[in-house]
């Protein structure tokens, strides 16, 4: 497996590109943390920039019926 280059740790660190599921593969190594840990925290990033751009409309309810 491949280091981690230097510019995109930079990247990453200074929030200028997230982590993928190759780089967290790749941290996970060096930093004896799981590499789902890493994607649940880009995740868990992204829904919250997400929700702070995101209208969202309001929502009273969903009619099912059987088809």
């Amino acid at each position: 497996m491949r280091a981690v280059a230097r510019s995109t740790l930079s990247g990453l660190l200074l929030g200028r590109s997230g982590i993928t599921p190759q780089l967290a593969l790749r941290l996970s190594r060096c930093l004896r943390r799981s590499a789902e840990s890493g994607l649940a925290m880009q995740g868990a990033h992204d829904l919250s920039h997400a929700r702070r751009r995101v209208d969202r409309p309001a929502v009273d309810g969903i009619k099912l019926t059987a088809g």
